[in-house]
């Protein structure tokens, strides 16, 4: 029979820390290749819709919107990657919390056993769902929610109402992905002027999501390791 793992706490403060700038970088870089997105679909809309690709290429904004345009792409890439790791290991880091706190509840037995229950996601898979087919869709949203409720209240954690935040934040996040998934298509399929000013719309639309994301996703690391410092300070009370 297999052994239920036993979490320590961590403190989550001095990773939030540093999280938080890095989620700030992302969103600033975004917002700068939105400006040089819209600088060149202005000039795309004044060329002929089905002008080949090749003809507008040389002519797209001028040198200057060409080079901030490169630039910010890369920008939006390094940034994304260095945000989406600490983002990942702040969420394991969350969620290995919260499964210790509610451990160290059920040892105590402070929690009452007609609504006791363990958590369903581990925190390994709180971060693993996240790269799994159709379950990426809702299953890192299920761990992040149970962190949230037993971050919240360890004792009576099911009875936690989700706040507004976790659901925009996650509605924000696939509507992210879906526009990306988007603008991917198109800019592999486009030959002509209007195949590429849709693909540039999809990535304004895709970043300006992602901006609106990210700013939630600063609020939800900010409150959430406040509850979890709260709840870490209490047990050692206790």
């Amino acid at each position: 029979m297999a052994v239920a793992r036993t979490y320590t706490t961590r403190d989550p403060a001095f990773l939030a820390r540093v999280l938080v700038p890095s989620l700030c970088v992302y969103a600033a870089t975004a917002a700068v290749n939105i400006v040089a997105g819209a600088i060149q679909v202005g000039s795309l809309a004044q060329m002929p819709p089905g002008a080949p690709m090749s003809l507008a290429e040389s002519t797209v904004g001028g040198p200057f919107n060409e080079i901030l345009y490169t630039v910010s792409n890369l920008g939006v890439l390094a940034a994304f990657l260095l945000a989406g790791f600490l983002t990942l290991k702040w969420i394991y880091r969350s969620s290995r919390n919260a499964h210790a706190i509610e451990q160290a509840v059920a040892r105590r037995g402070s929690s009452d056993p007609s609504f006791r229950r363990d958590m369903s996601v581990s925190p390994p898979w709180a971060v693993g769902w996240f790269f799994v087919p159709i379950a990426f869709l809702w299953k890192p949203f299920e761990a992040l929610r149970e962190t949230w409720q037993v971050s919240t209240d360890p004792v009576a954690w099911t009875f936690v109402l989700i706040p507004n935040l976790l659901r925009w934040w996650w509605g924000l996040w696939l509507l992210e992905n879906i526009l990306g998934n988007v603008a991917l298509r198109l800019s592999l399929s486009f030959g002509t002027v209007e195949g590429q000013l849709l693909s540039d719309l999809a990535q304004m639309a895709q970043h300006t999501v992602a901006v609106a994301a990210t700013l939630a996703l600063i609020l939800i690391v900010q409150r959430l390791t406040g509850l979890q410092v709260a709840a870490i300070n209490a047990q050692r009370f206790d």
